[in-house]
């Protein structure tokens, strides 16, 4: 099975419930934003410039961020972001790596704190929302720590993604592999909410 393929089929696309939660982060189906005492659009997902090359052969963390400072729309030291921004860098050494570049002594979390440091140049902190994953030993894995800080209505309790994100973030990932960063999302809609 190619790696594109095994991203799609790692995935699966059987959705039970349109009220799919993560610790990391709460996302519906827009169709459900009613029920959420905020629901914030998330209209497109891109993968950033920032990322390193995608292999196959190297292991990879990655970010998705949908908030920070309160704000879907923002920039941190000269990085430009919107809701749906994904950043993926090649794990080994990292650390070192980001603590060499910024001078940072201690990182927030492992691969998904040095990810963000990498390209902010600042620790992950508790204002942003966003999720982790990883590509290790050639498979997908949906899951982050990192971001376990989050305690402001947005998370709701797992450390790993939903089916719902899962689906889109693995989609976004595949489109960048095949050589486009930025995917659409269509078919009603999905944002990040506050319960």
């Amino acid at each position: 099975m190619g790696v594109v393929a095994s991203v799609i089929s790692s995935v699966g696309c059987e959705f039970h419930n349109s009220l799919e939660s993560s610790k990391n982060v709460l996302i519906v189906n827009e169709s459900d934003r009613s029920r959420y005492r905020e629901y914030n659009p998330i209209p497109s997902f891109h993968v950033s410039c920032k990322s390193d090359t995608y292999t196959g052969r190297d292991d990879l963390g990655g970010i998705v961020l949908y908030q920070y400072n309160g704000q879907s729309d923002w920039r941190l030291n000269d990085v430009h972001c919107r809701s749906g921004y994904i950043v993926l860098k090649k794990s080994a050494g990292l650390d070192a790596r980001v603590k060499r570049k910024t001078g940072l002594t201690s990182l927030s979390g492992q691969v998904h704190g040095a990810v963000y440091a990498d390209v902010f140049g600042t620790n992950l902190d508790t204002n942003v929302i966003g999720s982790g994953f990883a590509y290790q030993g050639s498979q997908w894995k949906y899951n982050s720590r990192s971001f376990l800080a989050i305690s402001d209505g947005y998370s709701t309790g797992n450390s790993t993604m939903s089916d719902l994100e899962k689906r889109w973030v693995s989609t976004a990932v595949n489109n960048w592999i095949r050589g486009n960063p930025t995917t659409r999302v269509t078919g009603g809609g999905i944002g990040y909410a506050k319960t």
